[in-house]
């Protein structure tokens, strides 16, 4: 959907469309050192929490970008929301899983992702090629499904926290 806004609607160049890429990509290496340490002190799902929402905004932006300015900061956002992922489903991996069944939680985690990663894109790009919906509705369509996950992960968290008798101020810091 990403290349629907460079070239349908913004008309952007290559070279544009490589700055995209490689700021996204530098963003997401420089930020894995901010998500360790974010996972260090706090725990791996800070990290998947505070990231999401980074993310969401990214994608927002990309949906409603009116030039490349937008896509840029966009391109950062989603860049930094990458790494804090990585970091989290490892760290969540490396606290719950045994050591002799981390190959297959990945794995599995993999095989989820890819398989929602294959078909997402897929499915939302038919709906634009059919005419059902433009590709901002459809980004904006991505970004509440998104957003639904981001506040279910967030008061699942909350839920959990509060369950296992976090201390206040321990909950405020993550």
């Amino acid at each position: 959907m990403f290349a629907l806004v460079y070239v349908d609607r913004l008309d952007l160049s290559a070279s544009d469309v490589g700055v995209i890429g490689v700021l996204g990509a530098a963003a997401t290496t420089v930020s894995f050192l901010a998500w360790g340490a974010v996972a260090d002190r706090f725990d791996a799902l800070a990290a998947m929490r505070y990231g999401s929402l980074v993310g969401l905004a990214g994608l927002i932006a990309y949906a409603v970008a009116p030039g490349l300015a937008v896509l840029l900061i966009a391109a950062l956002a989603i860049g930094v929301s990458n790494s804090s992922i990585e970091i989290g489903v490892a760290g969540v991996i490396s606290d719950h899983t045994p050591l002799a069944s981390r190959a297959a939680a990945m794995s599995g985690w993999n095989a989820i992702t890819g398989a929602r990663g294959l078909v997402a894109p897929f499915f939302m790009s038919g709906l634009v090629q059919f005419g059902i919906v433009n590709v901002t509705t459809g980004l904006l369509l991505c970004a509440a499904a998104s957003g639904t996950g981001v506040a279910l992960f967030w008061w699942a968290a909350q839920r959990a926290r509060s369950e296992a008798g976090v201390p206040a101020a321990a909950k405020a810091a993550g």
